[in-house]
Order: C-alpha cells, then structure tokens, then sequence
C-alpha cells in the first residue's frame, strides 16, 4: 500500500478541519448528554418536543439521532424484562404507562415463580413464612 504525500499547506488544512470536527462532535455529544439528562429527568411533566425541535431544525444528523432515540426507546419500554428494571427504580418508574406497569409487575412474579421452582428448599421455607399474594408484593 502506497502512502499519500501531503504538502504542509494541505496537511494545516485537514488538521484544521480535524480539529472543527472534533471540537463539533465533543459539542453535540455534550448537548446529546444534557438533552438525554433532561429528557428524562422531566419527561412525565413537560413534553420535550417544542424544546427538542427548537434544537434540531438546525442539524439533520442531530434530527436522525433524535428518530433513532425514540424509535430504540419504545422499543426498550415493549421489553418486559427493561420495563421491569424500570418498574424497581423509583425515580424512573413515573415514565411507565399503567399498561407497562402491570406487564413489569406480571414479569416480576413470573420470575419470582420460576425463582422459586428451580431452588425447592426456598419453597418451603416461603411455604412457612407469609401467606401474601405476590402481585401486593411488588404493587404501587
């Protein structure tokens, strides 16, 4: 493989250039921190969007990386296993729907089931201690 030769005009140039672009890509990734941050730390009580499109029009990469958010986001909440993991945190739970919130509860007791299936001696030993329902276990 043969290498290129670069006069130093146009190697300043492409240093430069490198330069921008890594200052713009630590800029974006900065403000994709904050925006993320934001997003959802009041995302129950304020609609993100005319705040999200104020910040977009100007970057269609930022545009598609917003599309690409949302579209791996619901996709995230349709995950009963991540929906459950968000379910068990208090601070994010608000973000779940109440559809959301029964299939991570549901998920929860099945895994407490099977749990309890595959290890008998903890079935006896629940079997002696409280008689609850599971569901009153992991409710609101």
């Amino acid at each position: 493989m043969s290498r290129i030769q670069l006069n130093d005009e146009i190697r300043m140039h492409l240093d430069a250039c490198l330069k921008d672009y890594i200052n713009f890509s630590k800029k974006c990734t900065k403000e994709l921190q904050d925006f993320i941050y934001y997003f959802l730390q009041y995302k129950s009580y304020i609609s993100p969007f005319p705040f999200l499109l104020l910040q977009v029009t100007a970057s269609t990469l930022a545009a598609k990386i917003v599309v690409k958010m949302e579209v791996r986001e619901k996709k995230l909440f349709e995950n009963d296993v991540f929906a459950a993991a968000v379910y068990m945190d208090p601070r994010y739970k608000v973000l779940l729907s109440q559809k959301q919130r029964v299939d991570a509860q549901t998920h929860l007791v099945r895994l407490h089931d099977k749990i309890l299936s595959l290890q008998p001696s903890l079935v006896s030993d629940n079997a002696s201690g409280s008689s609850e329902d599971p569901i009153s276990l992991v409710s609101d």
